[in-house]
């Protein structure tokens, strides 16, 4: 159900993207001067990415403490976010004619730090959900 969840999470942030992009989002909010539109999705990007985590730790390391499996997977969203953040910047580097052309991002420290916040906040809302579920699972026993 959880992976289910993330991919459902993934394919509509994706979509959304696209969307985005072709109604015009990204371009009218740079030109605003904040783009927060992005920073939804990459909330989103940490939530999936976090309930991917979940999953391998019910599979495998089902005993995991709450804490333990919090600690981690707030570790293993911010390597996320850092290896897409690199990734992103080496596409600009490569393809930096292509990337501009999107007019989704313009590459800097600032707007990377944004969006690697952005996710670990989706997988701190992710946690603060989690825990609600687990308090309601055990007042309900």
């Amino acid at each position: 159900m959880r992976l289910f969840a993330a991919a459902a999470i993934v394919v509509a942030a994706i979509a959304a993207h696209f969307y985005a992009m072709d109604a015009g989002i990204y371009v009218a909010q740079l030109r605003e001067g904040t783009v927060w539109f992005d920073n939804v999705l990459h909330a989103c990007a940490g939530i999936a990415t976090g309930l991917v985590w979940i999953s391998f730790l019910k599979r495998f390391k089902p005993d995991t403490s709450f804490f333990g499996a919090a600690l981690t997977l707030l570790a293993v969203v911010a390597l996320a976010a850092v290896v897409w953040e690199a990734f992103e910047y080496a596409f600009y580097l490569v393809f930096k004619s292509g990337a501009l052309g999107l007019t989704v991002y313009e590459p800097s420290i600032q707007e990377s730090l944004f969006d690697s916040a952005s996710n670990i906040g989706g997988a701190m809302l992710l946690l603060a959900a989690w825990a609600l579920l687990r308090r309601l699972n055990a007042t309900a026993e």
